[in-house]
């Protein structure tokens, strides 16, 4: 009778940790550079996955933008090599990204 106790006791135990909300995990670059110029990003950092990453994770990441847009809500990064392209990351006030497009000057 014990043993049944104890047994019901740990599924439950297991079912609750399993049903309780998981974060999404934090966006990690397709790639790491050790040197970053300043408002400045590697081309083969970016992929779709840039999308879950909050305002919070980008600057924690790639460092300051190298511009922000007039409403504060869009961060521009160059592209190191390319100073005439480059990526504009906007963040709903949350923080949570709303978009990201590639920009071509």
């Amino acid at each position: 009778m014990w043993g049944l106790r104890k047994a019901l006791a740990l599924v439950s135990m297991a079912v609750a940790a399993a049903s309780a909300p998981q974060r999404p995990p934090e966006y990690v670059p397709s790639a790491h550079h050790a040197h970053r110029p300043r408002g400045a990003i590697y081309n083969d950092e970016v992929g779709e996955n840039v999308l879950t990453a909050s305002r919070r994770r980008v600057i924690e990441v790639f460092g300051p933008p190298a511009s922000v847009t007039r409403s504060g809500r869009c961060m521009i990064y160059t592209i190191v090599r390319s100073p005439r392209e480059g990526w504009e990351f906007c963040f709903l006030r949350s923080g949570k990204m709303r978009g990201a497009r590639g920009i071509y000057r």
